[in-house]
């Protein structure tokens, strides 16, 4: 045996001795107590006090009794072995480790895409051959004499066509305005009258660029007047054909000309005027 285990033997051997010594101690005691409690409830009452001197003798004589070792015959107590104590005392279980969390999944790792086919290597073009070289004569041979080139004619210059004069008659201001506005147009100042003659200028010429002659009747000489109204917006009304050409077809085409035409340059002063436009297809001489 180790000294250790031998210090520690005599020490709980001890230990045990001073138990088991207060123990007995305690239980003679508490007997004690019994016996006179029992004595006291079977005995008669208690007699008188005695003297004080009979007192101080009992008092003297409890004392000795206490003051006096007790006889006790230690090889009577059982000695336990120590490793018999170890086992006796109750084991200080440690604490169940708590229970492991259990771990994450991993995430699935993303499969790697396949690799992108790499494009084929287009193939290198080859050399278109040379044309060889042939004389004249194989090539005559082989495809025979050329044709000879025609000459080409240039084609006939067209004759000249008389073109009928088409214009409007517009030479004056009375043959501009109305009968129902010559008379106001008298009473204008010459300035007045040649804004006016102005305005009729630029008015015939916007109508002669629509209207369109019928082409059946070229190289015939014609004549129609129109009349119509110029409101102060510009706007045209009433247009109508005050001296027919005699033929429909072309008093026709100069009513064509205000479907077309609806609006024009507002009037000078904006004054509301009937204009007379005389519609002539000539022939040149």
């Amino acid at each position: 045996m180790s000294p250790l285990y031998k210090k520690v033997l005599k020490w709980v051997s001890g230990t045990h001795a001073g138990l088991l010594l207060l123990i007995l101690v305690v239980s003679l005691v508490s007997c004690e107590e019994e016996i006179k409690a029992v004595q006291m409830a079977g005995s008669p009452p208690p007699p008188m006090p005695p003297p004080p001197q009979q007192t101080i003798e009992d008092q003297n004589q409890k004392k000795k009794i206490q003051d006096e070792p007790l006889d006790l015959d230690l090889s009577s107590l059982i000695l336990m072995p120590a490793d018999a104590l170890k086992a006796s005392r109750p084991k200080n279980t440690p604490p169940k480790p708590p229970e492991p969390k259990p771990k994450p999944k991993p995430e699935p790792k993303p499969k790697p895409k396949p690799p992108e086919p790499k494009p084929e290597p287009k193939p290198e073009p080859k050399p278109e051959p040379k044309p060889k070289k042939i004389s004249y004569e194989e090539f005559i041979k082989q495809q025979g004499k050329p044709e000879p080139t025609r000459k080409v004619q240039p084609a006939p210059r067209p004759r000249p066509v008389d073109v009928p004069d088409i214009r409007f008659d517009s030479s004056s201001l009375d043959d501009l305005l109305a009968s129902s506005d010559r008379s106001l147009a008298a009473g204008l100042s010459a300035a007045e009258q040649r804004v006016i003659a102005t305005y009729g200028e630029a008015l015939v010429a916007r109508l002669n660029a629509a209207w369109i002659r019928p082409p059946s009747l070229s190289g015939r000489e014609l004549r129609a007047v129109a009349s119509f109204r110029v409101n102060r917006d510009g706007t045209l009304s009433n247009a109508r054909i005050v001296r027919s050409s005699g033929n429909s077809l072309f008093d026709q085409s100069v009513l064509q000309v205000f479907r077309t035409v609806t609006r024009v340059d507002r009037p000078p002063a904006q004054a509301v005027r009937t204009y007379e436009i005389p519609f002539r297809n000539t022939v040149a001489p």
